[in-house]
């Protein structure tokens, strides 16, 4: 009996912490629901940073100033701007910390300035400087600077995005109304040409050499060739005997192949005159010279055992 009663004491006892375990996990899911749910709807933290002022300048294509006008946010500039395609605009924005709390954080993240028109829209982004300055110079003669607003004149606000860094939310400061006058055809005379084509180059050819007078070049070549008219002269003087070359087989062979191989070497420098250079030619007549050589020295053997007889 005994045993029995402390067995169901300790089911009942079981019983009771089963509902108090469940409950204390259902509480737990009440509790992170509801901080996420604080978590969602909290605000956004306030921005540590704020744009100070904005300056603007507009210069001429000569450098002079054309005008210039100054912003403090969140007003918008009084007068409004005009901007031939040949200025140069200058934007300076002066972006200060509220706070020390954010010091690892740049000032901005991003700063880009966007000139909105009624057909057209440009952005070009403002880098930034030292001690919170940040500044843009855009000179339009050049050729690739807000073509899309220079081809298309009209009336553009002049908006400055400022976003990241200790912004907490992005920042859209419409800084003034700029009127950009002038047409695409005028713009596009009077653009800057550093970058534009460069005019075709034509290749000119050097011209020829003046050459001598026929008659000059005739009587050269005469004077050449009178060497060897003078040679034939003497010998016939002289009286050539040519008999003993044919006085044997001998002395008709190598007396023969003597005469040709002196030929082939001038014809060799005739060769060498039109066509070969140095290397060749005295690689050429090493071999014909060795040869002719050793022909000569045959033909007076020849010569001296014939006339032994």
């Amino acid at each position: 009996m005994r045993r029995t009663n402390s067995s169901s004491t300790s089911s009942i006892r079981r019983g009771n912490r089963a509902p108090s375990a469940r409950t204390a996990s259902i509480l737990l899911c009440i509790a992170l629901i509801v901080a996420a749910l604080f978590a969602v709807v909290a605000p956004a933290p306030a921005a540590a940073a704020s744009i100070d002022q904005v300056a603007v300048k507009i210069t001429q294509k000569d450098g002079s100033k054309k005008t210039s006008a100054s912003a403090t946010f969140p007003s918008p500039m009084a007068k409004e701007l005009s901007l031939a395609p040949t200025d140069a605009l200058t934007i300076a924005l002066q972006i200060s910390a509220k706070s020390s709390d954010n010091d690892d954080l740049p000032l901005a993240q991003q700063v880009v300035l966007a000139l909105s028109g009624a057909s057209t829209e440009a952005t070009a982004v403002i880098e930034a400087g030292s001690n919170g300055r940040y500044e843009l110079v855009l000179d339009l003669a050049r050729i690739g600077t807000l073509d899309s607003v220079k081809n298309n004149p009209g009336t553009y606000e002049a908006t400055v995005y400022v976003s990241g860094g200790n912004f907490g939310t992005p920042v859209a400061y419409r800084i003034a109304t700029v009127t950009v006058t002038g047409s695409s055809d005028n713009a596009a005379a009077s653009v800057d040409k550093t970058y534009a084509p460069k005019p075709e180059i034509h290749h000119v050819f050097r011209p020829d050499e003046k050459m001598p007078p026929v008659a000059l070049s005739q009587l050269f070549s005469l004077l050449v060739l009178a060497p060897w008219g003078l040679l034939a002269i003497l010998w016939l003087s002289i009286g050539v005997n040519v008999s003993n070359l044919f006085a044997s087989a001998s002395n008709f062979f190598w007396g023969t192949s003597f005469i040709v191989s002196l030929a082939a070497t001038l014809g060799l420098y005739y060769v060498y005159w039109l066509q070969l250079n140095m290397f060749q030619f005295l690689g050429y007549g090493t071999v014909l010279w060795f040869v002719t050589a050793a022909i000569g020295w045959r033909a007076l053997v020849a010569r001296a055992a014939f006339r032994l007889k």
